[in-house]
C-alpha cells in the first residue's frame, strides 16, 4: 500500500503538503467556513431533462443558515405556469397543501443543500455522518492527544486523497456500498479550497460541482451544478446570490400564497427527493 501510495505521488506530481491527509474534524472545520455568515437570498434557474422531456423552472432560497431555510420555485414556461414554496426549519419540510393547510414532512434523505450552509462544525459533521459519508464514530471520537512523544490517534481509513476534474481532493467515504458492490457513498472536499467538489449519495444519485464563487460574508456557491439519476439530469445554474434581513414572519408559509406541485412526474420527483 506504501509504495502504491508513493507511485500516486510521484505521478500526481503532489510535494508532501498535498499529500498530507488532514483530520475529518479538520477538513470539516474548513468546509463550515464556507457556509457564509448571513442570510442570503440565492436565485438559480433549474433544467430537469430525462430521455423525452424538459423542464426549466427559477428557484428562489432564502437561507438563514443549513437547518433554516425558503424555497420559491417558479415555472418559466409562460403556456405552463406553476408555483410553490417549501420551509425547511427544525429538520422538517413544510409545505401548503391543494386544502391550503400547511403540511409538514420529514426532509428527503437526498436533501444535501443544507451541507453548503452549516457554519457550525459539529452541526455539519453530524449531518455528513447522516448522509452515511463517514462513520458515526467520529462524532464521539476526542482531538488526538500528545503526550511524552506519543499520540493517540484513531485511524481514519475513510478519507484518502483521489484526483476529480483536475483537482486532488479529499475523498471522504467508502467506494463500496453495503453489499461491497462499487459505488458507495463519497464526498470529494477540494484540497486547498475545502469547496465540495462532488457526492455520490446511497441511491447512487450524483452531483457535481464546478466553478465557485465567494459572496459577501464568506460565503461561497458553485455557479454550476449538476444532478444525475437514472437517465435523469439536473443542470442549476447560479444567478445571484446576495445579503438580505427577512422580517420573521418571513418564515412563517401563507396559506394564501398559491402553492402546488405541478402534475408533471419529473418535477414532482426531483423536488420531492432533492429539495
Amino acid at each position: 500500500m506504501k509504495t502504491w501510495l508513493l507511485v500516486f505521488f510521484i505521478f500526481a506530481g503532489l510535494s508532501p503538503a498535498q499529500a498530507y491527509v488532514p483530520r475529518t474534524k479538520t477538513i470539516v472545520k474548513k468546509m463550515s467556513n464556507n457556509g457564509g455568515r448571513r442570510t442570503y437570498r440565492v436565485v438559480r434557474e433549474v433544467t430537469l431533462q430525462n430521455s423525452y422531456h424538459t423542464v426549466k423552472a427559477k428557484e428562489t432560497w432564502t437561507i438563514a443558515h443549513g437547518d433554516k431555510m425558503k424555497l420559491v420555485v417558479e415555472s418559466l414556461d409562460d403556456k405552463n405556469p406553476w408555483s410553490f414554496v417549501i420551509l425547511y426549519d427544525k429538520g422538517k419540510r413544510q409545505t401548503i397543501s391543494s386544502q391550503k393547510n400547511v403540511k409538514s414532512y420529514p426532509k428527503s434523505p437526498e436533501f444535501f443543500e443544507p451541507i453548503f450552509h452549516d457554519r457550525n462544525y459539529k452541526s455539519l459533521m453530524r449531518r455528513l455522518v447522516g448522509f452515511r459519508f463517514m462513520p458515526d464514530w467520529v462524532l464521539q471520537t476526542p482531538e488526538p492527544e500528545f503526550k511524552e512523544g506519543k499520540s493517540k490517534i484513531t485511524e481514519e481509513p475513510f478519507v484518502h486523497l483521489e484526483p476529480i476534474d483536475g483537482s486532488i481532493t479529499y475523498a471522504v467515504g467508502s467506494k463500496k456500498d453495503a453489499s461491497g458492490e462499487p459505488g458507495g457513498t463519497v464526498l470529494w472536499v477540494e484540497q486547498d479550497s475545502f469547496q465540495i467538489k462532488k457526492g455520490r449519495l446511497r441511491s447512487k444519485a450524483e452531483f457535481s460541482n464546478s466553478k465557485y464563487q465567494s459572496f459577501l460574508g464568506g460565503l461561497k456557491l458553485p455557479r454550476e451544478q449538476t444532478i444525475t439519476w437514472k437517465d435523469r439530469l439536473a443542470t442549476v445554474k447560479l444567478m445571484t446570490a446576495e445579503s438580505v434581513s427577512p422580517k420573521n414572519d418571513f418564515w412563517k408559509l401563507d396559506t394564501k400564497t398559491p402553492s402546488q406541485l405541478p402534475d408533471d412526474r419529473l418535477v414532482k420527483e426531483f423536488y420531492s427527493r432533492f429539495r
